[in-house]
């Protein structure tokens, strides 16, 4: 049996992929009795597994609450084909990262998923084919805007998606934790140079917010509320740069008007919210 590299690792259907990693995990308890004889016994325990996969582009496979068929492999065995762990799965987190002004500045994005499969992670010698295909989407030049308003002077952006439903384990789950579906929630932050305070966003003001990702392709997201502006730091004998501040915006469902949105790049259907949730 030869020693895993993890140079032919992939996930089933994920595009440009440079990182993946599973735990599996019992929540096993410590216990200590008159019949332990002074040790700790652990006699029970659920089992759970979380996974994450980082890779390029601003359009991740998932979204929070999808669930899916994963099937992922680290490398390519000899002796056993490739050793291929699977499961039905819940996506709980994506994380989409602009480095607009870091060297390469190659959009990445990060998802994160755990088990809703009552027979927990299975492993087996399937064979995945890598998907990975197409070019790799540059960050240089991007922004968002606020309103109508473009932020100008942008370093990078983060968008970050999740839900909140805690995994939860019960008679029918076969000792195994599984995830329902959760409330969804994002926070946007991006680095900025600024002339003034004038140029910065207005604390607690609402916003419908575009993310781009090219030239007209973005990621709406409506309704921001800005929830700090800025936070920035400044060493006058040691910093040689311009001062920059971080901004974030937090989800904000309704406007005091009207509901919003999450729509993705390239006018897809509203990923949030969901058509029976309207």
């Amino acid at each position: 049996m030869s020693i895993l590299t993890g140079r032919k690792m992939a996930i089933d259907k994920v595009t440009k992929l440079y990182e993946f990693g599973l735990q599996h995990i019992s929540d096993a308890e410590g216990t200590v009795d008159s019949s332990t004889q002074g040790g700790t016994d652990r006699a029970c325990g659920n089992s759970d597994w979380r996974g994450y996969y980082v890779a390029y582009g601003y359009l991740p496979l998932l979204f929070p609450n999808d669930t899916f068929d994963f099937k992922g492999a680290i490398d390519d065995d000899s002796d056993n084909g490739t050793i291929c762990a699977y499961a039905t799965a819940r996506c709980t987190k994506i994380e989409i990262n602009f480095p607009v002004g870091l060297p390469g500045g190659y959009i990445w994005h990060r998802a994160e998923f755990g088990n809703d499969d009552e027979d927990g992670l299975q492993f087996s010698g399937s064979t995945i084919t890598d998907a990975t295909t197409g070019e790799r989407e540059c960050a240089h030049g991007l922004y968002l805007t606020l309103g109508s308003t473009a932020q100008a002077n942008v370093e990078w952006m983060k968008l970050v998606i999740s839900q909140n439903a805690e995994p939860t384990v019960d008679s029918t789950s076969g000792s195994v934790y599984r995830r329902e579906k959760g409330d969804i929630d994002w926070a946007l932050s991006w680095q900025r140079k600024f002339g003034a305070f004038s140029d910065l966003p207005t604390l607690h003001a609402v916003y419908a917010i575009k993310v781009y990702c090219g030239t007209s392709s973005y990621w709406g997201l409506n309704y921001g509320r800005i929830t700090q502006s800025p936070i920035f730091q400044h060493n006058r004998q040691r910093d040689r740069r311009p001062l920059v501040g971080v901004c974030v915006a937090e989800m904000c469902a309704w406007n005091g008007t009207d509901f919003g949105s999450i729509t993705p790049p390239g006018g897809g259907a509203a990923k949030w919210p969901e058509a029976e949730e309207e």
